[in-house]
């Protein structure tokens, strides 16, 4: 009956609804951020996805919506740009990208998806038999243009070597089971295919996900035998912890110390999710030798002092979009952002090397030491404040006109202070008047002038001058200086000048 075709049609309907809801529920942010890429291009036809590009750079994105209403990505101006979304393709004649990619095994879709660099080394390192044949794999496949950054000697290694060397690092680049974005959970490590070395997934709110830090910037090309996401780098096995590399590497020995005085060098070993902006040795050396020393004696100073320079999770520089705040283990927060290819701690491009993937996190190594502003470090501050004090300091009483260029001043601390002054040059316009009994001769002579106002620049003042005479004599004059300001008052500065241009007018009364 009627009713009951109703009844039929409404649980259809329901379900679609059910199911629609339930696979948007279990949507990734990556596939919501190109969803909502999708949505921003709908005037271009359908299943075109807009992409920020960040000026002077190759990098795109499925922008966030911040981002893409500040018409910036990291400080750079962003152009945007219209392409097929993922598994779409244009033909010829027609609006948007209306037709379905093709699906081909694996090998063939690197073709698809135009990483022709890592479908060719599959090929003479003897994997594409595999990855043409059954099995289930997914391939975090490097660009073009990632093969191009990947260091020369390595590269050239790699291709030398294509039936072990290059086929194990393709392998690293795999797992054997098919990974949608949906499936690489933040925090998630993968088994690779190369001696089941991890691959480490972090998947960020603003949809950027990475492996090893490389951020997928195509994800989901579905294969017959798997699927492939092309990275923005090649991907090295990790294998240390971050206690491992800080112990070995050679501009983090003072980062060791700290550690180790600090009672908290094994955390640094332990399984977990962590950031370090690790001070390199040059970092420590800024510091006056005093708080160095002072530091290394308080072990409750030192545990605030490394925890302030840790996040209890991993920030890969791919991940940062714009400034962002973030807590430290220390308690207080910290403020990490980028500016163009720079990674900024509270907006200081202090990040000398990124992307340090271990086991436990990522190290971004930086060239100044954080100083929290935690009870523990405070505490010893007071001590610190009188050294600092103390280095600003003159031993003696210095007017601001006994300043010059290149002076050495000696604080009370025993420390030296360089004097820079640095000049700018104006006009002076000077009156000069001298009067003189017995007949003479007007000799003018002036180092300085006092200004009596300036404006702009321009300055108007009374100079002292000197006649020597005999009977009676008057001299005017009208002086045209370039002007040297050293030093300025509220209406009032003394004025190093340099003539330029003399104009007299001289009166004899003679007997």
């Amino acid at each position: 009956s009627w009713d009951i075709i109703m009844k039929i049609l409404f649980a259809a309907l329901f379900a679609v609804f059910v199911l629609s809801n339930f696979d948007m529920a279990d949507s990734s942010s990556y596939d919501k951020i190109v969803y909502h890429s999708k949505v921003r291009a709908r005037k271009e036809g359908p299943n075109v996805c807009a992409l920020q590009q960040a000026m002077g750079t190759k990098k795109k994105y499925f922008s966030t919506c911040r981002n893409w209403y500040q018409g910036a990505i990291c400080g750079k101006k962003a152009t945007v740009l219209y392409e097929c979304c993922p598994g779409y393709m244009k033909l010829d004649g027609m609006k948007g990208c209306p037709a379905v990619a093709p699906i081909d095994n694996v090998y063939g879709t690197l073709g698809l998806v135009k990483a022709i660099s890592t479908q060719e080394y599959s090929h003479i390192s003897k994997l594409r038999e595999e990855i043409e044949g059954s099995g289930s794999y997914t391939f975090f496949a490097p660009s073009n243009d990632a093969w191009d950054l990947l260091d020369e000697v390595m590269r050239s290694a790699l291709v030398s070597n294509v039936n072990i060397e290059l086929y194990n690092a393709l392998h690293y680049h795999m797992a054997n089971k098919r990974l949608l974005t949906k499936d690489l959970k933040n925090g998630l490590v993968v088994d690779s295919m190369y001696n089941d070395l991890g691959l480490y997934i972090n998947h960020y709110s603003n949809g950027i996900v990475t492996v090893n830090c490389a951020r997928i910037i195509h994800g989901n090309q579905v294969a017959t035998n798997g699927v492939v996401h092309i990275i923005d780098r090649v991907i090295t096995a990790v294998g240390n912890t971050i206690q491992d590399v800080i112990e070995v590497n050679d501009d983090l020995t003072t980062l060791s110390d700290v550690a180790l005085a600090s009672g908290l060098l094994d955390k640094l070993g332990q399984p977990g999710q962590y950031t370090l902006f690790a001070p390199t040795n040059d970092a420590f050396a800024k510091l006056d030798s005093d708080v160095l020393q002072r530091l290394m004696g308080d072990k409750g100073v030192l545990q605030a002092l490394l925890n302030f320079h840790m996040l209890n999770s991993v920030q890969c520089s791919e991940g940062i979009m714009s400034g962002q705040t973030f807590e430290t283990l220390e308690g207080h927060n910290i403020e990490i952002g980028c500016d163009g290819d720079s990674l900024t701690v509270n907006g200081i491009k202090m990040v000398l090397k990124k992307d340090i993937v271990t086991a436990n996190g990522v190290i971004h190594l930086i060239d100044e030491v954080l100083m929290p502003d935690s009870d523990e470090v405070m505490a010893i501050d007071q001590s610190f404040l009188k050294v600092i004090l103390e280095n600003h300091i003159l031993k003696e009483k210095i007017t601001l006109g006994q300043l010059y260029n290149g002076q050495r001043l000696e604080t009370i601390a025993g420390k030296f202070l360089r004097v820079f002054i640095y000049r700018t040059v104006s006009l002076c316009v000077c009156v000069c008047l001298c009067v003189c009994v017995f007949e003479c001769v007007c000799w003018y002579a002036c180092a300085y002038s006092i200004c009596l106002f300036v404006r702009e620049r321009v300055c108007v003042s009374i100079q002292m001058c000197v006649c020597v005479c005999v009977g009676v004599c008057m001299c005017a004059c009208v002086q045209v200086h370039l002007l040297s300001l050293n030093s300025w008052s509220n209406t009032m500065a003394v004025c190093h000048t340099t003539h330029i241009l003399f104009t007299g007018l001289s009166i004899n009364w003679t007997d």
